[in-house]
């Protein structure tokens, strides 16, 4: 499954880190409605009022006040709804307890996140061409 990606969406409390994510979209070219959200509770809220989802993807920070990523992640999962929207962990821990339990809660891929601007043009770059049939679990995206 190729996706469709026509809204991305950062979830994340570095705002920093959200205009250079969103920087790279720009420069490669993406024609995609970029969305960022501070904490889980946000983008649930969002997405709950929102009719069409299936062309979202959600790269999902692990730790943000009020929701954090894995309580925001267990939520999208249980959803009926928004149970489907593939998720990427972006997150800057390479802790292999939190790796295993995103895979556990549904994460689609871990991603951590790159230090250099080309890393995360590279990432992004990657996310939104692969075929998602071979991200349903259990795989950890090299960061560059």
């Amino acid at each position: 499954m190729l996706l469709k990606t026509r809204h991305i969406i950062l979830v994340d409390d570095d705002e920093d880190e959200c205009l250079l994510f969103e920087d790279a979209l720009l420069e490669l070219g993406y024609q995609a409605q970029f969305l960022y959200f501070r904490n889980g509770q946000e983008t649930i809220d969002y997405l709950e009022s929102t009719p069409d989802i299936t062309s979202y993807l959600i790269f999902l920070d692990l730790n943000m006040p009020a929701m954090s990523g894995k309580d925001c992640l267990r939520v999208l999962r249980k959803h009926t709804k928004l149970k489907d929207i593939p998720v990427a962990i972006y997150s800057t821990t390479s802790d292999q307890g939190d790796i295993e339990e995103t895979h556990t809660l549904g994460a689609n891929v871990y991603i951590k996140k790159p230090v250099h601007f080309t890393g995360i043009k590279h990432t992004l770059n990657t996310m939104l061409t692969i075929n998602w049939d071979m991200y349903l679990g259990n795989y950890v995206l090299p960061s560059i």
